[in-house]
């Protein structure tokens, strides 16, 4: 579709100013992964496909992380690309339940052809439950392949680059959702609201130079100014309906993040529990145990879950609902707690 791709691919995207590059795509249909790539192989140094998107339309449509349940057809894929473009190929991937099963999928990518891997140290069931990453997976998976691997997943801040470095022995960092919130990470700076506020006074004197559209304009301030959710101007973004009202609504919000005093919940702490959210929950409730791992058990149902307040209050909404719902097929009146 060339309107789709025109707007998708800026004219001076792959210029000499804007290297490396590399350009993503999601599918699973090999014909028109390949016409893709070779649209674009001059102006790139590499494709890579998504195998990490857990998203509901990746489910649909069977590609992203869901490709990882078809290792034949993933594998052909990846055979299919290098046979066809002359730019490097590379996959990201999220890991299996069994590292196992990684490892040998990694090995299958690398015979294939792919250039590179990128390694997020968790699996697509994990999706938003806080989950911490598994960096001795994506070692494992290093230690396995000759080509590079990069590690992602778990950055909070610019010294976890060498910790995970170190930890997985990846020859390289990838950030995203961190970075999607703090940029300044890649210059050494954590996520502060002076910070986040000059960072989005930043994006609207791109974004007035540079128009990336309303939504996606919209996407980034949520990002970058998540630790004002609680301030009544923060609705103002999504119900802005010209740039102009977005702008002004940002310019409210970064007075007010130059006066924060309280503690930052961060976008990317959306989905994660702090340690202080996990022992205020268990205080408050009896049946909740924290065991040495981090995880959390509930001891009526011996079932252990992740230290995610979304899991957590998901588990125990749950299990009241079905007591309920068990009292009333009884015709019973009791209620649970």
């Amino acid at each position: 579709d060339p309107t789709y791709r025109a707007a998708a691919l800026e004219p001076d995207a792959g210029g000499p100013g804007d290297r490396p590059l590399i350009i993503q795509f999601q599918g699973r249909d090999a014909a028109a992964l390949v016409a893709a790539a070779k649209l674009v192989e001059s102006r790139c140094d590499a494709v890579e496909l998504n195998c990490g998107c857990p998203q509901k339309v990746a489910k649909r449509g069977g590609f992203g992380a869901f490709l990882l349940d078809e290792p034949d057809l993933l594998e052909r894929l990846v055979r299919d690309l290098r046979a066809a473009v002359g730019c490097g190929v590379l996959v990201k991937l999220r890991i299996l339940p069994e590292i196992a099963a990684t490892i040998a999928l990694a090995r299958r990518l690398e015979a294939a052809g792919c250039d590179a891997l990128t390694v997020h140290g968790r699996t697509k069931e994990m999706k938003k439950c806080g989950y911490a990453c598994d960096f001795a997976a994506i070692k494992a998976v290093k230690d396995a392949v000759a080509i590079p691997v990069v590690a992602n997943g778990g950055v909070q801040g610019p010294a976890d680059f060498a910790k995970i470095r170190s930890a997985t022995g990846a020859d390289a960092v990838m950030s995203a959702e961190y970075a999607l919130e703090c940029p300044d990470v890649f210059a050494g700076a954590a996520a502060t609201p002076r910070g986040q506020a000059a960072a989005a006074r930043e994006y609207t004197t791109l974004a007035k130079a540079h128009d990336p559209g309303l939504a996606v304009a919209r996407l980034h301030f949520e990002k970058l100014l998540h630790f004002l959710a609680e301030d009544p101007a923060f609705v103002g973004l999504k119900s802005a309906t010209s740039s102009a009202e977005l702008f002004a609504v940002v310019e409210r919000l970064c007075d007010a993040a130059d006066r924060f005093a309280g503690p930052m919940r961060t976008w990317y702490m959306r989905h994660r529990a702090t340690a202080a959210d996990v022992q205020a929950f268990i205080d408050a409730h009896a049946d909740a145990v924290l065991l040495p791992s981090g995880r959390v058990r509930c001891a009526l149902t011996d079932h252990e879950m992740a230290p995610s307040l979304e899991v957590l209050q998901g588990h125990w909404n749950g299990r009241r609902y079905r007591f309920q719902a068990k009292v009333r097929d009884r015709g019973g009146g009791a209620t649970a707690t």
